[in-house]
Protein backbone atom coordinates (compact mmCIF):
# COMPACT_ATOMS: atom_id res chain seq x y z
CA UNK A 1 0.00 0.00 0.00
CA UNK A 2 1.45 3.36 -1.00
CA UNK A 3 1.55 6.27 1.39
CA UNK A 4 -0.40 8.55 -0.98
CA UNK A 5 -3.24 6.01 -1.12
CA UNK A 6 -3.33 5.43 2.64
CA UNK A 7 -6.71 6.19 4.20
CA UNK A 8 -5.99 7.11 7.82
CA UNK A 9 -9.66 7.22 8.77
CA UNK A 10 -10.26 3.68 7.44
CA UNK A 11 -7.12 2.51 9.24
CA UNK A 12 -8.36 3.97 12.53
CA UNK A 13 -11.81 2.37 12.15
CA UNK A 14 -10.31 -1.02 11.30
CA UNK A 15 -8.18 -0.88 14.45
CA UNK A 16 -10.80 0.72 16.74
CA UNK A 17 -8.58 3.73 17.41
CA UNK A 18 -9.82 7.16 18.33
CA UNK A 19 -8.17 10.21 16.82
CA UNK A 20 -6.88 11.04 20.30
CA UNK A 21 -5.30 7.59 20.81
CA UNK A 22 -3.68 7.61 17.38
CA UNK A 23 -2.41 11.16 17.92
CA UNK A 24 -0.83 10.12 21.21
CA UNK A 25 0.86 7.13 19.56
CA UNK A 26 2.28 9.32 16.78
CA UNK A 27 3.17 12.18 19.11
CA UNK A 28 0.96 14.73 17.38
CA UNK A 29 -2.22 16.58 18.31
CA UNK A 30 -5.69 15.17 17.74
CA UNK A 31 -6.53 18.15 15.55
CA UNK A 32 -3.66 17.21 13.22
CA UNK A 33 -5.14 13.72 12.79
CA UNK A 34 -8.48 15.36 11.97
CA UNK A 35 -6.82 17.61 9.39
CA UNK A 36 -5.17 14.61 7.72
CA UNK A 37 -8.47 12.73 7.54
CA UNK A 38 -10.21 15.76 6.01
CA UNK A 39 -7.46 16.17 3.42
CA UNK A 40 -6.20 19.46 4.83
CA UNK A 41 -2.80 18.03 5.79
CA UNK A 42 -0.71 15.08 4.71
CA UNK A 43 0.47 12.23 6.87
CA UNK A 44 4.22 12.67 7.37
CA UNK A 45 6.31 9.84 5.96
CA UNK A 46 7.82 9.08 9.38
CA UNK A 47 4.32 8.71 10.88
CA UNK A 48 3.28 6.44 8.00
CA UNK A 49 6.35 4.26 8.54
CA UNK A 50 5.60 4.07 12.27
CA UNK A 51 2.05 2.90 11.55
CA UNK A 52 3.23 0.32 9.03
CA UNK A 53 5.84 -1.09 11.39
CA UNK A 54 3.35 -1.95 14.16
CA UNK A 55 2.56 -5.66 13.65
CA UNK A 56 -0.45 -5.57 15.99
CA UNK A 57 -2.53 -3.33 13.74
CA UNK A 58 -4.58 -4.52 10.81
CA UNK A 59 -4.35 -2.80 7.48
CA UNK A 60 -7.67 -1.75 5.99
CA UNK A 61 -9.08 -3.35 2.85
CA UNK A 62 -9.38 -1.12 -0.16
CA UNK A 63 -12.81 -0.72 -1.66
CA UNK A 64 -11.60 -1.34 -5.19
CA UNK A 65 -12.26 -4.65 -6.88
CA UNK A 66 -9.46 -7.20 -6.29
CA UNK A 67 -8.21 -6.91 -9.86
CA UNK A 68 -7.91 -3.11 -9.46
CA UNK A 69 -5.88 -3.06 -6.23
CA UNK A 70 -2.54 -1.48 -6.89
CA UNK A 71 -3.51 0.12 -10.18
CA UNK A 72 -3.03 3.83 -10.38
CA UNK A 73 -5.73 6.17 -11.63
CA UNK A 74 -4.13 6.59 -15.04
CA UNK A 75 -4.09 2.83 -15.62
CA UNK A 76 -7.74 2.61 -14.60
CA UNK A 77 -8.65 5.49 -16.93
CA UNK A 78 -6.86 3.77 -19.83
CA UNK A 79 -8.70 0.54 -19.05
CA UNK A 80 -12.05 2.36 -18.94
CA UNK A 81 -11.34 4.05 -22.27
CA UNK A 82 -10.41 0.71 -23.83
CA UNK A 83 -13.66 -0.82 -22.55
CA UNK A 84 -15.65 2.11 -23.97
CA UNK A 85 -14.08 1.59 -27.39
CA UNK A 86 -14.76 -2.14 -27.25
CA UNK A 87 -18.37 -1.40 -26.31
CA UNK A 88 -18.74 0.91 -29.31
CA UNK A 89 -17.35 -1.79 -31.60
CA UNK A 90 -19.83 -4.30 -30.18
CA UNK A 91 -22.69 -1.86 -30.82
CA UNK A 92 -21.57 -1.53 -34.46
CA UNK A 93 -21.36 -5.32 -34.81
CA UNK A 94 -24.83 -5.70 -33.31
CA UNK A 95 -26.25 -3.16 -35.78
CA UNK A 96 -24.58 -4.98 -38.67
CA UNK A 97 -26.01 -8.32 -37.54
CA UNK A 98 -29.52 -6.85 -37.27
CA UNK A 99 -29.17 -5.40 -40.74
CA UNK A 100 -28.18 -8.84 -42.04
CA UNK A 101 -31.14 -10.46 -40.29
CA UNK A 102 -33.54 -7.92 -41.78
CA UNK A 103 -32.15 -8.56 -45.29
CA UNK A 104 -32.39 -12.33 -44.87
CA UNK A 105 -35.95 -12.01 -43.59
CA UNK A 106 -36.93 -9.82 -46.57
CA UNK A 107 -35.58 -12.43 -48.99
CA UNK A 108 -37.76 -15.14 -47.48
CA UNK A 109 -40.95 -13.08 -47.95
Amino acid sequence: MEMNRFDLHAFRRKNNLSQKALAAYLGVGQSFISQIERGMSQLPEAAYEKLMSNPEWKMYEETAAPQDVGKDRQALRREIELLRRENEELKKDKAAYWEMIVKLTERQD
